[in-house]
């Protein structure tokens, strides 16, 4: 078994070192750093990480972008590195372009919740973002509420879908 520990929001500062000497992987949320910035995932995920767009208990990637428009042109521009204003929704391309830098960094693993695979395709995505949060932990009555609104076989069978992620994975794994 690999542990990986969830040192996010307000840890010590010594705990990345002693995970490190541990072999203990990180989990590293891109848009969760500690000091109110995004952790590039390039630049900054060290092999022993895990990296993700999000967590069961934050927005997916789509309801994100569409949280805070301040903080998405911010992350659209800096992170991103693209000029002009950020569109009002994620779209396929800007999800294609964040997921492919997760895959590229050095993290041992790329852990992403289906909903941000999902996003990747605009016949497979829901219609609303905000329908896609598995839980919210400041409200007590939502949680484990998502529900995939398709079926796993029926994403198997679909060969240009599993064609298309093979590529797109293979693209941007070392």
């Amino acid at each position: 078994m690999v542990a990986c520990g969830e040192d996010l929001g307000m840890v010590p500062e010594n705990v990345p070192d002693v995970m490190y000497r541990l072999g203990i992987l990180r989990l590293i949320i891109e848009r969760m750093p500690s000091d109110n910035s995004f952790v590039n995932p390039l630049q900054y995920a060290p092999y022993l990480s895990v990296v993700t767009t999000s967590s069961h208990d934050t927005s997916p990637l789509r309801a994100w972008w569409e949280e805070d428009y301040f903080r998405t042109q911010r992350y659209y521009n800096e992170i991103m590195g693209w000029q002009g204003a950020a569109p009002k929704q994620a779209t396929v391309e800007i999800v294609k372009e964040i997921i492919g830098r997760h895959l590229s960094s050095n993290a041992m693993m790329v852990i992403l919740p289906l909903q941000d695979w999902l996003a990747l395709d605009e016949q497979l995505r829901k219609e609303n973002p905000q329908s896609e949060q598995i839980n919210i932990p400041s409200e007590p009555f939502h949680y484990w509420r998502y529900r995939l609104h398709c079926t796993i076989e029926s994403l198997l069978e679909n060969e240009e879908w599993t064609d298309f992620l093979a590529r797109f994975v293979s693209a941007h794994r070392k």
